[in-house]
């Protein structure tokens, strides 16, 4: 019959008692998943960030029309290819702790520039810009964004992006992308701008489930 006997883990900040099943099994086996002490290889965030555009392909496969193709991380974070030829192009932000909706953020504008500088035929198909952000995050710019669907609203936003009061110091934070998205003509950040969609919510898992 094997021994049993207690074990403390010290070194790895664990201070309960356990039990090992047997004298030649290890500390580690003996622990329960919740004893078990968070490696420095451990990445949940990233994970999450990995793990969110499969979700979201499988959301689109259940909700698009049918002829609709869906692609992941090749046009995009993920794409929706329409029979009609237009596309619409997801950035997908899985943010636990930061917010990639805020007015400075280098996700957002990161976003925007890559967007403003895609290949002309495939610019030209994208009906849609999509911004999409789990669990909810909000911000007053991408509130503009979302509501800016005339070249009205978007020569205003663009005239408020090219003042230095807006874009910061040189060099600092977000200021090289937002440079880098107006580096683009006014047409075309006009057309993102006009385009542009957010969708933030708490579950992404709750629409397919």
């Amino acid at each position: 019959m094997a021994t049993q006997y207690p074990t403390r883990l010290v070194k790895l900040g664990v201070s309960d008692s356990i039990r090992s099943r047997g004298s030649n099994d290890s500390v580690w086996g003996a622990m329960s998943p919740d004893e078990l002490p968070k490696l420095k290889t451990s990445v949940p965030g990233q994970y999450l960030g990995y793990g969110l555009q499969p979700i979201r392909l499988c959301f689109h496969l259940m909700n698009e029309a049918s002829g609709s193709k869906i692609s992941l991380e090749h046009l995009d974070d993920v794409a929706i290819h329409h029979k009609s030829g237009t596309v619409i192009l997801e950035q997908t932000k899985s943010a636990p702790s930061s917010n990639p909706a805020s007015n400075k953020s280098a996700e957002l504008w990161k976003a925007l520039s890559n967007w403003a500088e895609l290949p002309k035929p495939l610019f030209d198909s994208v009906n849609v810009f999509r911004y999409y952000v789990t669990p909810f995050k909000s911000g007053d710019l991408v509130h503009e964004l979302n509501d800016a669907k005339d070249a009205g609203k978007a020569a205003i936003l663009l005239k408020r992006f090219k003042k230095k009061s807006f874009q910061g110091t040189p060099g600092i934070g977000a200021e090289p992308l937002i440079a880098k998205f107006l580096a683009a003509n006014d047409e075309v950040c006009s057309r993102v701008i006009e385009r542009f969609e957010l969708i933030s919510e708490d579950d992404p898992l709750q629409a397919i489930r």
